[in-house]
């Protein structure tokens, strides 16, 4: 499903999209459990990912053509990954951010203090991702008739 053109094999268009974006997602809330290492790596090539198909769609239709075509539900997607890169990264950053040595014990209670906040950002993130993926499928399937 991951590897196939969108609604393809049968597949619900909509379906097509909320896996492919539920599974980046969850890819960039890995952090918690990397350090924040995968939600860097994750936001990172998702900017230049989105950079560079933009540049590319632009280069084809012009930017304004480009953005306006994606921005019924880009917007919505872009705020769910930067949500969920953010609860990836916060446990590794409120555990860096607060005051005490990186030595002592207490930095695995610092790391696992804000878990929760990282679990409501991830479900906010993931509620925004089936909001993102219905305007997306309804745009396409507009487009297409």
């Amino acid at each position: 499903m991951l590897g196939k053109p969108l609604g393809s094999s049968g597949e619900s268009l909509f379906i097509s999209i909320l896996v492919r974006n539920t599974s980046v997602v969850l890819s960039l809330f890995a952090g918690v459990v990397s350090i924040g290492i995968i939600a860097m790596v994750g936001i990172a090539s998702l900017g230049f990912l989105i950079g560079a198909s933009t540049a590319a769609a632009a280069n084809e239709v012009g930017l304004t053509m480009a953005l306006w075509s994606v921005s019924g539900y880009a917007i919505v997607e872009i705020l769910a990954y930067l949500l969920a890169a953010t609860a990836g990264l916060l446990p590794v950053g409120t555990a860096v951010l607060t005051s005490g040595s990186l030595a002592e014990e207490k930095v695995v209670t610092r790391y696992l203090a804000p878990l929760r906040q990282s679990l409501v950002l991830l479900a906010v993130s993931l509620v925004l991702i089936v909001v993102g993926a219905g305007l997306e499928a309804a745009i396409i399937q507009s487009r297409n008739g």
